[in-house]
């Protein structure tokens, strides 16, 4: 597990903080929407309180020797062109779609994937922490825990929240199984946004958490409020004139984008949003 800690100075009361988590865009695929993708960046860059934080799964990263995985008619011809480091074409197209918001000032980290991982642990190539150590990004492994802390202009304004992120694990195809995994998440750590990747889904869902006013003051009742959410995906389940994986195995077809959690720490109603991200 990683730990990270984001520092944002200089808001005022009514300044809210947005957060979009992408994620699972398999690039190197002809299912990837790139469209949508570039759609997301350009939100991301033109909203100055906007930042972003990588979920995992960026590429396919699956090379011809993986004759379990490997399908060469699901592989654009660009990347078929270099098929001896195919996995670097695909990051290639992937930093260049996302180079407008790839620095320090936008990206609060990239997390790793189970392909990216596979690529690493059998052929040696670590494409997130290449990309990490070119665009000075924080590599947050496959888990982290991250403390935002805010603060005003003014006196007396901070705030402070703390993000459990991961690429995810699991699944299951109905809308409830999804969210009793995203309520688990929380049961071993203390965190107030809970967000996962993987399930190539977009679900979104907030709780309340009562706890007593700490010792030495009132005794009253406080609440919580704690937002959770699978990341969506950029991978299309099913693409005219092609069958893929998902085809076979019968997956329903996903919303294609992402997810969007909305900091507002001086509100005097609700502190965390988590919706749909617009763009």
């Amino acid at each position: 597990m990683e730990l990270h800690e984001i520092r944002i100075s200089g808001l005022s009361r009514s300044s809210e903080i947005e957060l979009v988590p992408i994620g699972d865009i398999h690039i190197g695929t002809i299912n990837c929407d790139l469209n949508e993708l570039e759609r997301v960046v350009e939100y991301v860059y033109k909203h100055d309180n906007c930042y972003w934080q990588g979920m995992g799964d960026y590429e396919e990263c699956i090379k011809h020797q993986d004759s379990r995985r490997f399908d060469p008619r699901t592989v654009p011809e660009r990347h078929l062109a270099r098929l001896g480091d195919i996995a670097q074409s695909q990051k290639e197209e992937l930093v260049s779609i996302l180079e407008p918001i790839l620095n320090p000032d936008k990206c609060w980290g990239l997390h790793g994937g189970n392909h990216e991982e596979d690529l690493f642990k059998y052929y040696g190539e670590d494409i997130v922490n290449q990309i990490c150590s070119t665009y000075g990004l924080r590599n947050l492994g496959y888990k982290a825990l991250t403390r935002l802390m805010f603060s005003r202009s003014t006196r007396g304004g901070t705030a402070t929240f703390v993000i459990h992120s991961q690429h995810g694990h699991g699944g299951g195809r109905k809308v409830g199984s999804k969210i009793n995994l995203l309520r688990d998440l929380p049961a071993n750590i203390d965190a107030d946004v809970h967000i996962m990747g993987h399930i190539h889904d977009r679900v979104m869902d907030d709780a309340v958490q009562l706890k007593l006013s700490p010792a030495g003051r009132k005794l009253k009742l406080k609440a919580r409020e704690m937002v959770f959410g699978i990341t969506g995906t950029f991978y299309r389940t099913y693409q005219e004139g092609n069958t893929n994986y998902a085809e076979k195995r019968d997956y329903p077809p996903t919303p294609m984008g992402c997810i969007k959690i909305t900091f507002a720490p001086w509100s005097s109603r609700s502190k965390l949003h988590i919706e749909k991200l617009r763009t």
